[in-house]
């Protein structure tokens, strides 16, 4: 599919336009919640996300025409990969937390803000002309994905606003790399961001269930450190497995032809 999906004209021009839409309505719907009298931050930022994500969506496919929720492929593949990266994510989470309505349902919606706000925002049209861009003698599918990955750690830089930690920032930014390269791959496999919005969903979630604070801290035990690489070696391996998959039969098609 993204070998034959035209790439839109001025896709540069587009690109920068759809980010300055997404700024203008991450300053203008908290302002408004705001002067309609909601006062809660987290919620207002929650909200914020939640919009901005639905209107990069809405631009993805009404002008940027661009196929992000195509028919599933490989169903089965992705629903497992999904299962792996966010289950290696509770390994180090500790005890559950009594059970709690409220609890849950904020776990819930938060994550979900997260994963509709930051797919579209890496995995929409910036993918597309990542892809674009490919040197010619380098895969699309390893060049998108290691480039995006890169990109989506680099976002986490903006976490030092809130966290007061840098080496933390840093130490998210390097396992948000590999999570976003396996996160490319999911993509390129099944055609369909809703499965990545998923994954990225219970991810923070689940994150959140566990401890209500939206800022990443990594111990320094060595169980914490085992888990992170743990998560980290998940995310790369499933990423390679996927995209090993994809090019090896698309060679497998060019020998055919041949």
């Amino acid at each position: 599919m993204f070998a034959t999906t035209p790439i839109p004209k001025k896709l540069g021009a587009k690109l920068s336009l759809f980010y300055v839409l997404t700024i203008i309505v991450l300053l203008f719907v908290p302002a408004l919640l705001q002067k309609l009298g909601m006062h809660n931050s987290q919620l207002s930022d929650v909200i914020s996300e939640a919009v901005a994500g639905i209107v990069m969506i809405g631009l993805t496919i009404g002008w940027f025409n661009l196929p992000i929720f195509s028919k599933p492929r490989h169903f089965w593949i992705g629903v497992i990969a999904v299962v792996l990266m966010v289950n290696v994510n509770l390994v180090n989470n500790g005890p559950l937390p009594a059970y709690s309505n409220q609890r849950l349902i904020s776990a819930l919606l938060f994550g979900l803000a997260v994963g509709i706000f930051e797919e579209p925002l890496v995995r929409g049209p910036l993918l597309f002309w990542v892809w674009s861009k490919t040197p010619k003698k380098l895969s699309p599918y390893w060049w998108t994905s290691i480039i995006t990955a890169i990109i989506f750690g680099c976002l986490h830089l903006f976490n030092l606003h809130s966290n007061p930690d840098p080496k933390q920032v840093l130490i998210q930014i390097g396992y948000t790399t590999a999570m976003g390269f396996g996160a490319a791959a999911l993509y390129f496999t099944t055609h369909n961001l809703g499965f990545t919005i998923v994954w990225h969903s219970l991810l923070d979630a689940s994150s959140y269930y566990w401890s209500p604070i939206p800022i990443s801290t990594i111990g320094n035990s060595l169980i914490d450190r085992l888990s992170l690489l743990l998560l980290v070696v998940t995310h790369i391996t499933v990423g390679i497995v996927l995209l090993h998959r994809i090019t090896s039969n698309q060679k497998k098609k060019v020998a055919l032809k041949h």
